[in-house]
C-alpha cells in the first residue's frame, strides 16, 4: 500500500510500517495524528480557545519521516491532491507549518 505513494523511499516506508506498526490500533486519524505529534496544543479560557504550536508528543521518528515525505510527495507527485494542498498552504503559511498541514494530509491518506 505505502509503496504505491509516488515519493515515499523505501527507508520510509519501513519507517512508517515500523512506527504505525497495526494501524487498527487507531481508532480514528485524529489519534494517528495525535500518535505522531502533529496536531496542535490548544489552551482554553471561559470560551475563547487558542491553538499554539504542534504538541511534538507521540513517536518522533513518524512525524520527521511524515514531514520529510510531503516534500518528496511534492516533488515526484506535482499533480496529486496532496501536493496540492501542500502548496496552497505553502502560500498561506509560513512553509514550516505547511510542512505539518502536508503531513497530515498525507497521514490521513496513510489511514
Amino acid at each position: 500500500m505505502l509503496e504505491s505513494i509516488r515519493g515515499i523511499a523505501i527507508y520510509s516506508v519501513v519507517l512508517f510500517y515500523d512506527e504505525i506498526a497495526d494501524i487498527d490500533r487507531s481508532s480514528s486519524e485524529k489519534k494517528l495524528y495525535s500518535y505522531a505529534g502533529l496536531t496542535p496544543s490548544i489552551h482554553q479560557s471561559d470560551e475563547v480557545e487558542y491553538h499554539g504550536e504542534m504538541t511534538k508528543r507521540g513517536s518522533k521518528y513518524l512525524r520527521w519521516v511524515a514531514i520529510n515525505a510531503i516534500g518528496n510527495h511534492n516533488r515526484f507527485c506535482p499533480n496529486s491532491k496532496i501536493s496540492q494542498y501542500y502548496r496552497r498552504k505553502k502560500e498561506e503559511k509560513p512553509t514550516k507549518i505547511a510542512r505539518v498541514n502536508g503531513a497530515r494530509k498525507l497521514l490521513q491518506a496513510i489511514y
